[in-house]
């Protein structure tokens, strides 16, 4: 007899059960639902293979956050074996597990005093599934902005790796591995230029092969990525270093730059600069733009630095655009350069006695060539993201939101979506005054 059946004598029929989706996985995946929501509830990575005791019992030291709201450890100390479950934790050769929260990590990574933040995914590292296209002595490097983000290009993430990839590959090496930079095929040639000592990969090929691990520096924007390093008191590039045991300062110093004679020779007969060099006027380029409107300064400010830079200074000033409509820069009363590929847009920046661009890729590739570099900053803190370049100087905003990263614990607010009221008010005057100092610095190093 039916549950139903036993309600004859009512007027209305009892509620059946409902049976809902995760009464259908449990059902379907034999409880491994009851497992997943266990390890949800305690933080616990259920990808790890070990018996997981009460509180009192676990005196590990791991690393716990969420990818895909499943709790997930690690961090790459050393070479974790494809597909080898128990092996999957932070390297700390400790055999149980804690709540990162509660715990430290030896090597002070992590902890209650250096926390990442709420929900953030500061490191990922994965094993390939695909063991028939899997190249046992390949390490991938993935670039963090490997998806195609309306906010960016990814040229600026893919030339800040650069010197860090390098070191990496070097590391590697001396235990028979050898590393692919790993980026969308739209930056392809920036990772060449970023990376030409590393072997890239184009993660835009569908039937691209996979190294026995793959390494991801982030799993989400750099915005979150800066507040975390700033909560941690290092910055954007530091922290990926610190990620990977790699010496940022000996990685920004010794990294290789390639640039083609045929680009140098280019640029080196150019008949403007010639005659500027000539008149003893300095050459100052700007980039007056950004994928992101909130980071890109205002092009009337623009324009009025570029009257200011020519007449204070005498400068011959010179716009490097990456777009292909050169209309947009029409309204410069100075030289433009459109559509530089990566090579020619380092040789001719490579002839500018400053940089001055917003926070954007051009701003990173001054860093990254040693060309005394200014930073226009208002949402982003340009300490957090260009201070691992020794060249480069952020000029930021003194509005009192600034460098506020998008994060309403420092200032922001949905209606700075609309503009950025911090990089719209920074003055022309105070990059045209950072401007002189960098000369003045510049020519008392060549005095």
């Amino acid at each position: 007899m039916t549950e139903e059946s036993k309600c004859e004598g009512c007027a209305e029929k009892a509620p059946s059960k409902t049976f809902g989706i995760i009464d259908f996985a449990k059902a379907k995946l034999s409880g491994k639902v009851v497992e997943h929501v266990r390890a949800m509830r305690e933080g616990i990575c259920e990808r790890c293979n070990e018996a997981v005791t009460g509180d009192n019992d676990r005196n590990g030291e791991r690393l716990f956050r969420k990818i895909d709201g499943v709790p997930y450890c690690g961090k790459p100390h050393k070479l974790i074996e494809r597909r080898d479950n128990k092996a999957f934790g932070c390297g700390c050769d400790l055999s149980d597990k804690v709540l990162w929260n509660k715990s430290k990590c030896p090597r002070e990574h992590w902890g209650p005093n250096n926390k990442f933040g709420t929900q953030f995914m500061p490191f990922v590292y994965e094993v390939d599934a695909a063991p028939e296209k899997t190249l046992n002595d390949v390490v991938d490097f993935y670039l963090p902005s490997s998806g195609d983000h309306a906010d960016m290009t990814g040229i600026g993430d893919t030339i800040l790796l650069g010197p860090i990839v390098q070191a990496y590959a070097k590391k590697m090496a001396a235990d028979g591995y050898r590393v692919r930079f790993c980026v969308p095929w739209g930056r392809i040639a920036w990772a060449r230029f970023a990376a030409p000592t590393v072997e890239i990969d184009d993660l835009s090929n569908a039937d691209r092969d996979f190294g026995v691990m793959g390494y991801h520096s982030s799993d989400f924007r750099f915005f979150e990525l800066d507040e975390t390093a700033r909560q941690m008191g290092t910055t954007r590039a530091g922290y990926i270093a610190k990620r990977f045991d790699i010496d940022l300062d000996a990685a920004m110093r010794d990294y290789v730059v390639d640039i083609p004679q045929e680009s140098t020779t280019k640029f080196a007969n150019d008949a403007k600069m010639n005659q500027a060099r000539k008149n003893g006027q300095p050459i100052i380029g700007i980039a007056p733009f950004s994928h992101n409107p909130l980071r890109t300064w205002p092009i009337r400010h623009w324009v009025h630095l570029v009257y200011i830079l020519r007449e204070v200074f005498k400068a011959m000033v010179v716009v490097i655009d990456g777009g292909g409509d050169s209309k947009r820069t029409e309204c410069f009363p100075c030289t433009r350069w459109v559509g530089l590929e990566p090579h020619d847009t380092a040789a001719l920046m490579r002839r500018f006695d400053v940089m001055i661009g917003n926070d954007s890729g051009m701003s990173h590739m001054g860093g990254f060539l040693k060309v005394p570099t200014l930073v226009v900053c208002g949402i982003t803190d340009g300490k957090i993201i260009y201070d691992s370049y020794p060249s480069v100087t952020a000029v930021q905003s003194r509005k009192s939101c600034t460098g506020c990263l998008w994060f309403k614990e420092n200032g922001y607010k949905p209606w700075c979506m609309k503009g950025c009221d911090a990089i719209n008010e920074l003055k022309p005057e105070w990059v045209a005054e950072q401007v002189g100092l960098s000369l003045a610095e510049k020519q008392s190093a060549t005095a």
